[in-house]
C-alpha cells in the first residue's frame, strides 16, 4: 500500500515506467488504481478510450497542477 504524501505521483511514476517498457495496458491499470484526475486522463489516452476521457474531464480539476 502506498502511503506517502502524494500517492498519485507514485502511481504516475510507476505507470510511466510500465509505459517506457511497452506495457501500456498495465500502465493504464496502475493509473486507474490511483483515482486521480491526471491518472484518469492518462489512462484514457493509453487505452484510446473517449468515454473514459469524457468521464475524466468532467470531474473537478482541483489539486491538479500542470
Amino acid at each position: 500500500m502506498i502511503r506517502n504524501e502524494l500517492p498519485h505521483e507514485t502511481y504516475l511514476e510507476l505507470a510511466g515506467w510500465y509505459r517506457s517498457v511497452g506495457l501500456n495496458q498495465d500502465a493504464a491499470k496502475v493509473l486507474e488504481t490511483a483515482r486521480h484526475n491526471r491518472g484518469a486522463v492518462l489512462a484514457a489516452y493509453l487505452r484510446q478510450d473517449t468515454k473514459l476521457l469524457a468521464r475524466a474531464t468532467a470531474t473537478s480539476p482541483a489539486c491538479v497542477f500542470p
